[in-house]
């Protein structure tokens, strides 16, 4: 078996049934189609289980073990690598597809030909119907390496870290696709990460992987998710929450990663991702815990710009009376 696709499901049956059938008309014969159901509701559950039953494919639903919320895309991700054949895992959000029924046998040529542990590609973003026109993921990747002189050997280019580092981006799950060694290498996904886990993941893998292609072309279709809506967990969480997940990457990529680039690239952005924390906390009138995140934030990143910002916030908290950090949210501190 040459490829294991995972698309994970939460009460999506109708939509997970368009990216079941977008991996169904790949040209390459050898994958397999693993569908994880995240707790869905039971009518949800009956309705995919009856489609994936009327779809002809190697598919296989695997059902998780209730939990109120579910268990989260990294946690669902690690259960359908467990039991995966292929030689290479892709992944597939349940509300988004492949447009390129030729990506996969793409793929495979160029990862036979360079013995490659990672591909990656491109996608195009659309919110309400309509296309984002802004590189997002790895879009100026191309450019970079033609500055440098670099070729394409077929339809891939070879990357570097240090090319992926300038871009400064990342890749999605939907255009990552990952030798089934090296995700059992970096230990997978980290469940406890409910936001930006395609970060976390990109970061790892670029920092351990031996060999790694880049495809400038388009093969998948990403929905942006409506802000207005709590169906995953992009919208199901708060600004402050979700900053506190992307300190927490950042602080892990910091510590962790081998390449000197990725540690310099996290804590860059490590200090922008405070910063915004600092920012808004204060927005909530919460002083005290503003000047925490500010005074670290002009430890990893200092401006005499914020630096004059932290001695605002520090006379407001002297002089106001704000409340600490939400204990529910989840820590960036001494975490490993």
């Amino acid at each position: 078996m040459d490829f294991s696709v995972i698309i994970p499901t939460r009460n999506r049956a109708q939509l997970v049934r368009r990216a079941i059938g977008s991996v169904l008309e790949q040209t390459h014969p050898s994958l397999e189609i693993i569908v994880v159901n995240d707790c869905s509701d039971a009518d949800e559950s009956a309705s995919l289980a009856a489609q994936v039953a009327s779809l002809k494919g190697g598919l296989r639903v695997i059902d998780l073990a209730p939990l109120s919320r579910g268990h989260g895309s990294s946690y669902a991700y690690n259960r359908g690598a467990e039991v995966a054949s292929g030689t290479y895992i892709c992944m597939l959000d349940d509300d988004d597809l492949w447009c390129d029924p030729g990506h996969l046998a793409r793929a495979w040529a160029c990862l036979s030909r360079c013995e490659a542990e990672v591909y990656f590609a491109n996608q195009t973003a659309f919110r309400d119907g309509e296309q984002l026109h802004r590189p997002i993921w790895l879009e100026p990747v191309e450019a970079i390496l033609r500055a440098r002189g670099a070729r394409a050997d077929g339809d891939a280019y070879a990357v570097e870290v240090a090319d992926l580092v300038q871009c400064g981006n990342f890749c999605h799950f939907n255009t990552t696709i990952v030798s089934r060694a090296l995700y059992q290498r970096v230990k997978g996904m980290h469940e406890f990460i409910r936001y930006e886990n395609d970060r976390d993941f990109y970061l790892r893998v670029i920092d351990q992987a031996r060999g790694m292609l880049y495809y400038p072309g388009t093969v998948a279709r990403h929905e942006v998710p409506d802000a207005a809506r709590a169906a995953n967990a992009s919208t199901s969480l708060s600004y402050l929450q979700k900053m506190l997940f992307r300190s927490y990457i950042y602080d892990k990529a910091r510590i962790g990663s081998r390449h000197h680039s990725i540690r310099t690239l996290a804590t860059l952005h490590q200090g922008y991702t405070l910063r915004r924390i600092a920012e808004g906390l204060r927005a909530e009138g919460r002083s005290s815990a503003a000047y925490r995140f500010a005074t670290e934030a002009l430890w990893t990143n200092f401006s005499f710009k914020w630096m004059f910002y932290c001695l605002y916030l520090g006379v407001r908290a002297i002089t106001g009376n704000d409340a600490d950090v939400d204990a529910a949210a989840p820590s960036t501190r001494g975490t490993s």
